[in-house]
């Protein structure tokens, strides 16, 4: 909430680190990156968030407005 996108994107990798299997946390870290107009980290964060939950409606959202943007350099998001 105080805006600090670094701060807030080491947490969640740190917590990554101790729980890899957190959705949750990979769909945020996508967004945080997305937010800051990092789109490959992005797209990895927020498939790897998919790859764990296939269902997880946010990340494939988030994935959706990284396509439409252009963040994927034409290429077709594949979730």
């Amino acid at each position: 909430e105080a805006g600090d996108r670094a701060s807030a994107i080491a947490l969640l990798e740190r917590a990554l680190a101790d729980d890899p299997q957190d959705v949750a946390a990979h769909a945020l870290l996508g967004v945080l990156h997305a937010t800051a107009g990092d789109a490959e980290p992005a797209r990895a964060a927020l498939r790897r968030a998919l790859y764990l939950d296939p269902g997880h409606h946010e990340s494939r959202a988030q994935l959706a407005l990284l396509t439409a943007r252009g963040g994927q350099g034409g290429r077709e998001a594949a979730p």
